[in-house]
């Protein structure tokens, strides 16, 4: 194996087969591609169920690709993994990360301790004359990031990234040229059991959403609903079509939408621009372009990727410094050391003694301010509560008046499971509706109340009952927005 090891192996594991790509990331240089098949069963919804089967097959793929990598990137998805783009306040990274915690909180019903979180910033909006930024949250829970780091642990591989398939393929739509692709991309990615549908704007997924294939016409419609959808939420429009994935059904099933849509397909494997150097036939295009995705991440750059991997594995880059920089403060204490030895005893003594004051000193006032940046986290904390708890207070008739004005317009067949107050000026609320025409319905209806300024879709999602559940967020008009 060479001494600097560049090599790295990236892994599109699905329910059928493990779609794989060794590169070098620093040259561009593509090694190796190929696809292993894996039995029914061993992956069923992103969740790795035969880990040893699994491991089997990816050492088989190294043992063919050269030996082993210096890390491994993968790109999976599941139904369970929360992705939402919401709008915030523009603010220093610091204060961005406490307010992206704090809208994973309210995102994360079950407990935001149970999940492995990632933000993106996809760029800066000016909305009501100031300036917002769009961010992407991504969630997964931690027991299926739990599994693929125990097969990580299994092959003796390195972790670098886990990442969803809606981010990955925004990367590689991105390689086509703009004035073939326009500004705003339908992507359909159909796989052996499920098809994830991402609307792509600027390189990135603006909306995403997993689908359960049972038949062909019941994907057509789910895709279509998926784009009514967000045509009502957003009022956006879509350019074009891009198909991927392995299945026999892509071109049929994209030209029907094209028709039924009104939207020109543009081919993946067409259109795609080299990126790599290396062989790599561009008609695979669509069925590794995900793999080509994960090769194609700015890992550098924290705003420009999601890393669903736990904290205490990402930034390896910089822990890799930190470690160079105290061997480096090793040797050159061993070197003032050696050298001491010449220096009188008396004065070797006073400066230990100082080096030590300066270091109590130094650990006493990083605990003073560890304990002030506490002490000032729960003071606002305790604020925003006492807040909440007057406003709430002072104006119980108007919320009470506010609730009635939510039932009256509450569509047929609409059911609302809860209506919540979020601070400073917000509604959530959660409900079932028989399909996307009437959350949409919902949302407008809303929002023509008088104190409502905008209503939203957060979410919505098919369920076991036939119905789809979903997420609406209101904006109440406050005191400055009255004219």
């Amino acid at each position: 194996m060479p001494l600097l090891n560049r090599k790295i192996l990236c892994l599109d594991i699905g329910s059928s087969a493990i779609k794989w790509m060794v590169f070098d990331g620093k040259r561009r240089l593509l090694y190796d591609w190929g696809i292993s098949e894996t039995p029914e069963g061993w992956v069923k919804g992103g969740r790795i169920i035969e880990q040893c089967g699994v491991a089997q097959r990816i050492n088989e793929v190294l043992r063919s690709s050269g030996g082993k990598p210096s890390g491994v990137l993968v790109s999976f998805f599941c139904p369970e993994m929360i992705i939402r783009t919401v709008m915030l306040p523009k603010l220093d990274p610091k204060e961005l990360e406490r307010v992206v915690k704090f809208e994973v909180e309210h995102l994360l019903s079950q407990g935001a301790e149970k999940y492995v979180t990632d933000y993106r910033v996809l760029g800066e909006v000016l909305q009501q004359g100031s300036v917002q930024v769009k961010v992407l949250i991504a969630a997964v829970p931690s027991e299926i990031v739990k599994g693929y780091l125990g097969l990580f642990k299994r092959l003796s591989l390195k972790p670098l990234a886990l990442d969803f398939h809606g981010n990955c393929i925004s990367r590689t739509v991105g390689l086509i040229n703009k004035d073939s692709k326009g500004e705003r991309q339908l992507v359909v990615d159909i796989g052996a059991s499920t098809a994830a549908i991402t609307i792509v704007e600027r390189e990135s997924p603006v909306f995403t959403r997993l689908i359960y294939i049972s038949d062909t016409e019941q994907l057509f419609k789910d895709v279509c609903h998926s784009v009514e959808f967000f045509r009502t939420r957003s009022g956006s429009s879509i350019d074009t079509i891009v198909m991927a994935g392995g299945s026999s059904h892509l071109k049929e099933l994209g030209s029907r939408l094209s028709s039924v849509l009104g939207i020109r397909v543009v081919s993946l494997s067409a259109e795609l621009q080299p990126v790599f150097k290396g062989e790599f036939p561009r008609e695979k295009a669509e069925t590794f372009a995900n793999v080509l995705g994960l090769a194609l991440g700015d890992r550098k750059n924290k705003d420009r990727d999601i890393n669903l991997l736990p904290e205490k594995y990402r930034d390896t880059r910089e822990k890799r410094r930190a470690k160079g920089t105290k061997l480096a403060a090793a040797v050159l204490a061993g070197t003032t050391a050696a050298g001491a030895i010449l220096l009188p005893l008396y004065y070797i003594d006073g400066l230990k003694s100082r080096s030590a004051v300066i270091r109590d000193e130094a650990a006493g006032w990083e605990t003073i301010m560890e304990y002030i940046e506490n002490m000032e986290d729960l003071r606002r904390e305790m604020e925003l509560r006492k807040n909440v708890y007057e406003m709430l207070k002072s104006q119980r008739r108007e919320w009470s008046f506010m609730l009635d004005e939510i039932g009256r317009s509450v569509p047929d067949k609409v059911l609302l499971v809860s209506v919540s107050f979020v601070y400073p000026d917000g509604i959530k609320i959660i409900g079932e509706a028989p399909d996307y025409a009437a959350v949409a319905r919902l949302a407008v209806i809303l929002g023509q109340i008088e104190d409502i300024i905008a209503a939203e879709p957060v979410s919505i999602a098919a369920s076991r009952k036939g119905t789809f559940d979903f997420e609406l967020r209101c904006l109440l008009r406050g005191e400055a927005d009255v004219y």
